[in-house]
């Protein structure tokens, strides 16, 4: 059976580092970091403990829906220590380093043994600048990549480039980098050239000193209906009747073995593209530390008559 690979990125390149502004970056690397600063998310989470003592903690999140929806680290809930629930408060500012912390945002689900957490922003006047969503599955070790995010202690939005090292870290759900976190960096994004997010900052792990960021596929199952939303809009525009389905079997994630597809889409107008049958590689989530545990394995296939 053949498999086709979707949202193949491309090859990174980016020079100079740290300044936003630096006038020795080329000017298409400017444009993809400026691109990727409009949909950042500096964010604040407040709560309260058991004795009253307030806690806080900061980080940094990106957009990846008009609607607001940011995807971030577990960890910015779980650095706060035990808090009670009900006091929870989180807010952030899109685009730049707070102060004021002015949209208020609510958790929507999250990966606990992924370290993922997607949020919701309040709805604002204009429709929110998503991030464009790669994929790791062609990217290899010495690929270039880079980084922006709001590290603590640190003025405006810091960038940073680098390699990625390994792709071998914690049974493949996180992968190794040469650029430099920060404290408040965990969550920014990792992007390409052409400014597609391969991957999450997720940092340092205990007795390590490599940098590791979490790939951007593992988060699928957060993001699923966006995916599916692209693809959708793809299909729409090829010349024959296309619909996407989605296959996924495990236990706690997927919920038994399911498959499920779109509607058959109308003919759109001609584009050149055919489509093309067939299952992605399946993508594995891991669901706890163990190398080679898979909970879930989700497939994509394009069907068209």
């Amino acid at each position: 059976m053949k498999t086709r690979q979707l949202w193949a990125p491309a090859i990174l390149l980016l020079s100079c580092l740290f300044d936003l502004m630096c006038p020795s970056r080329p000017a298409a690397a400017q444009e993809v970091i400026q691109e990727v600063a409009e949909s950042l998310v500096h964010l604040r989470v407040e709560a309260v403990n058991s004795v009253g003592v307030p806690l806080e903690g900061q980080g940094t999140g990106f957009i990846v829906s008009e609607d607001g929806q940011v995807l971030t680290v577990n960890h910015l809930l779980l650095g706060l220590g035990p808090y009670v629930p009900e006091t929870l408060k989180i807010t952030g500012r899109v685009g730049q380093r707070g102060e004021p912390f002015d949209v208020k945002a609510a958790v929507i689900n999250a990966l606990p043994t992924l370290d993922l957490l997607l949020l919701k922003l309040s709805i604002g006047p204009n429709p929110y600048k998503p991030v464009k969503l790669g994929s790791t599955r062609s990217v290899d070790v010495l690929t270039n990549i880079g980084t922006s995010g709001f590290p603590l202690n640190q003025p405006g939005i810091w960038v940073d480039t680098g390699k990625v090292q390994s792709r071998e870290g914690l049974g493949g759900s996180l992968w190794g980098t040469s650029m430099s976190f920060n404290a408040g960096q965990s969550g920014s994004p990792v992007y390409l050239e052409n400014g597609a997010v391969i991957g999450v900052v997720k940092g340092q792990l205990s007795g390590s000193n490599i940098n590791y960021f979490v790939p951007i596929d593992f988060a699928d199952t957060l993001l699923i209906p966006l995916r599916l939303g692209e693809l959708e809009k793809r299909i729409s525009e090829i010349p024959r009747e296309c619909r996407v389905c989605f296959s996924a079997n495990g236990s706690a994630i997927c919920s038994g073995d399911n498959r499920s597809c779109s509607e058959w889409s109308k003919p759109g107008a001609a584009t050149g593209e055919e489509g093309q049958d067939g299952w992605s590689d399946a993508l594995q989530i891991i669901q706890n530390g163990d190398p080679g545990f898979a909970d879930c394995k989700l497939k994509w296939k394009l069907e068209c008559r």
